[in-house]
């Protein structure tokens, strides 16, 4: 019984990687997208994020958020076909339904930043 309820821990237990090419983000596993688009991805909110940012590179997440996600999301349809959602933020949950080999969840540890990032079904 004891082993059973160590299995179910670890299956539940979250893992984190860093990911070589921007070791500032690290991805949740299992990953469930093809390399090639988490670059685009990861790539996607580098542009958004220096398209919002101050002479200084700083940026204010509280007021530029919603439209760093937006050009995120844009620049994902672009590239993916619609419909893609992005969902930023420092602490919150889901339960999302999405299409297989579609689905990204990774932080951005600079910015203490979590990011959820899948296509719909």
């Amino acid at each position: 019984m004891a082993s059973k309820k160590k299995e179910k821990e670890a299956e539940e237990e979250e893992v984190w990687e860093v990911w070589d090419a921007l070791p500032h983000y690290t991805i949740r596993t299992p990953i469930e997208m093809s390399h090639t688009m988490i670059q685009s991805v990861l790539e996607a909110l580098e542009t958004a994020w220096q398209a919002q940012a101050n002479p200084q590179g700083e940026v204010d997440f509280d007021a530029k958020g919603q439209q760093i996600v937006s050009d995120m999301r844009k620049a994902l349809e672009e590239k993916y076909e619609p419909t893609w959602q992005v969902v930023c933020g420092r602490n919150y949950g889901s339960s999302i339904t999405y299409q297989s080999n579609h689905f990204l969840y990774f932080a951005n540890n600079k910015e203490k930043l979590q990011f959820l990032v899948f296509k719909n079904v």
